[in-house]
C-alpha cells in the first residue's frame, strides 16, 4: 500500500504527545438552478473544517483522532 502524505500544523508539543491539526476550507458553487436557468445572483457557498491528529515522540507517522466535518 502507497503512503500519503500530509503536511501537519504543529499545534502543542508535550512531553509524550504532540498534536497536530490539518484546516480544510473551501468554496462550492452552482452554476445553474435544477430547471436549467442561470441563477441571477451567486449561489453556493463555503465549508471549514479540522481534523485532528496525535503523534508520540519518535513515531514516523501521526494517528487520526477526529474531525469537526
Amino acid at each position: 500500500m502507497k503512503a500519503s502524505i500530509k503536511i501537519l500544523e504543529l499545534v502543542d508539543k508535550g512531553k509524550n504527545v504532540i498534536y497536530y491539526r490539518d484546516r480544510i476550507q473551501g468554496y462550492y458553487g452552482a452554476s445553474a438552478i435544477p430547471n436549467g436557468s442561470i441563477p441571477s445572483a451567486p449561489m453556493g457557498g463555503s465549508y471549514s473544517y479540522t481534523d485532528s491528529y496525535v503523534r508520540k515522540p519518535g513515531e514516523n507517522e501521526a494517528t487520526y483522532l477526529a474531525s469537526t466535518n
